[in-house]
């Protein structure tokens, strides 16, 4: 047997050569690893995409404010103008302070003056209220908006009124003032249902913060110079008052003044007594070389005139000692008032000055403006913010 045959009758025919594994040579091996089929049974159990929408707690939360937010902002809400006006209120001596405070304004310092939030507590009272109440219909003007907004709406619980609380708290929602710490200037801003309504009641809020400013700086007035002015009167009535008692003393005592009086007698007797030491002299001359001299008579009798001038004039000069207490008196009390009328005279002109100085204006940085166009009633925002926090909430309770 050839060798042919016995290689054909171990290794069959085929058209392909069989595979000659050489040494060294690794065979590959290929490994099938099976994978996890999900089962039929398992996708059908798995929802819709959108059968969340279905949910009635998605409805609930998320569908139904969405559907009504939309529907009131889209078709019920009544446009809202807004007059805005700024203002800023100044006086003489805080813009002093504020002008040798300028290295700390540059620092971030605040500007704001007491008086722009004297002004912000007035505008929010209830004589505000009224005032502007008086001037127009608050009740009337607020009806014409949307049942959720105007007077008496779903946002005032229902409540209706005229003059009441209510009506009051409502007026308080038309109106807002900023106050800008960084410059001192307010805005001023009134919201309407109508352009000529919110202009109308911002003109009317200006006016009476104006008119509220003078009767402070008035009322201020009254408690300065009105008291310094009290305090002049009342001093020249009491200077008054001691020239009259002065001129009773002189009448009653018959004397000018104690000092010069006393002062007088004393040179008056102290001539006398002059007169009276040189006439003595003379007369005993004559004394001596006449005694029976005619000269020497009269002499004597003057000298004895003399001395009852002397002792005239010390009594005189006595008697005004009991008497001079009271008018020292009498002139120290005038002198006193005299100087108290005169510090009060200065004190007046500075309580003046200082009430000029401390006045409040009303600068009018932009005058309330007449809109020709709604700013409200910011329908995207409020459905913006409506959806969020609608997701939000079925996010953490879904």
């Amino acid at each position: 047997m050839s060798e042919t045959n016995v290689a054909g009758s171990i290794f069959p025919k085929t058209s392909n050569p069989p595979y000659t594994a050489q040494r060294g040579t690794e065979i590959p091996v290929a490994i099938e690893q099976s994978q996890p089929k999900s089962s039929q049974s398992q996708k059908g159990l798995l929802p819709p995409k959108l059968s969340f929408l279905k949910s009635p707690l998605f409805l609930t939360l998320v569908g139904f404010p969405n559907l009504c937010t939309i529907i009131y902002f889209g078709l019920i809400a009544s446009p809202i103008y807004e007059s805005e006006a700024v203002l800023r209120v100044s006086s003489p001596v805080e813009q002093a302070k504020s002008q040798s405070s300028s290295i700390s304004s540059l620092l971030g310092g605040s500007h704001d003056s007491p008086g722009i939030w004297m002004l912000k507590d007035r505008l929010d009272t209830f004589d505000e209220f009224k005032s502007i109440n008086s001037q127009y219909d608050i009740q009337k003007l607020y009806s014409r908006g949307d049942f959720v907004t105007r007077v008496g709406g779903l946002s005032s619980s229902w409540r209706k009124g005229t003059g009441d609380v209510a009506l009051w708290k409502y007026y308080q929602r038309i109106f807002d003032m900023d106050v800008d710490e960084n410059t001192g200037d307010a805005k001023l801003t009134v919201t309407g249902w109508t352009a000529e309504d919110a202009h109308n009641i911002a003109t009317a809020l200006v006016h009476d913060a104006i008119v509220n400013l003078n009767y402070q700086d008035r009322q201020q007035d009254a408690e300065t110079i009105t008291a310094a002015e009290l305090e002049c009167d009342r001093l020249r009535k009491a200077l008054s008052e001691d020239d009259i008692a002065i001129a009773a003393w002189r009448a009653q005592s018959g004397a000018l003044d104690p000092k010069i009086d006393y002062a007088s007698l004393l040179d008056e007797a102290s001539q006398l007594n002059t007169k009276r030491i040189e006439l003595k002299g003379q007369f005993e001359a004559i004394s001596r070389n006449a005694p029976n001299s005619p000269s020497a008579i009269s002499l004597q009798s003057q000298m004895a005139v003399i001395n009852g001038g002397v002792q005239d004039s010390l009594n005189s000069a006595k008697t005004l000692f009991p008497s001079a207490s009271t008018y020292e008196g009498l002139t120290i009390k005038r002198e006193t008032d005299a100087k108290l009328l005169e510090a009060a005279g200065a004190a007046l002109q500075q309580a003046r000055i200082n009430a000029a100085q401390n006045h409040y204006y009303v600068e009018m940085i932009g005058s309330p403006s007449n809109p020709k166009s709604p700013s409200g009633p910011y329908s995207l925002k409020w459905v913006s913010i409506v959806f969020i926090v609608s997701m939000i909430l079925y996010a953490v309770l879904g």
